[in-house]
């Protein structure tokens, strides 16, 4: 029935850039206006009720939408590092032996 709920325990915990990558990608994503968001089917004590999807997703998980261009700065930042880092190892490491 709710096959893609995934419960707070099963996120690690200890990767802060898992968190700033979840808080990035979802949160704008299911960030509703003054308008209201559409609600979702969440199984509470065994029956399914109900819930704004957002408030859903801010309750459970913590994530904050105010938050968003600091999440995106940060996986930015780590992309700019990822980059940099294979492009200097590439550079200045030989693996090939002659």
């Amino acid at each position: 029935m709710h096959r893609f709920h995934l419960p707070p325990p099963a996120i690690p915990p200890d990767s802060p850039l898992q968190a700033w990558a979840l808080e990035a990608l979802v949160a704008p994503q299911l960030y509703c206006g003054p308008g209201g968001c559409p609600p979702i089917s969440v199984p509470v004590a065994g029956v399914p009720t109900l819930v704004d999807t957002y408030q859903y997703v801010s309750d459970t998980y913590g994530l904050s939408y105010d938050r968003r261009w600091e999440d995106v700065g940060v996986l930015v930042g780590f992309v700019v590092g990822t980059a940099t880092l294979a492009a200097l190892s590439m550079r200045y490491i030989v693996w090939v032996r002659r």
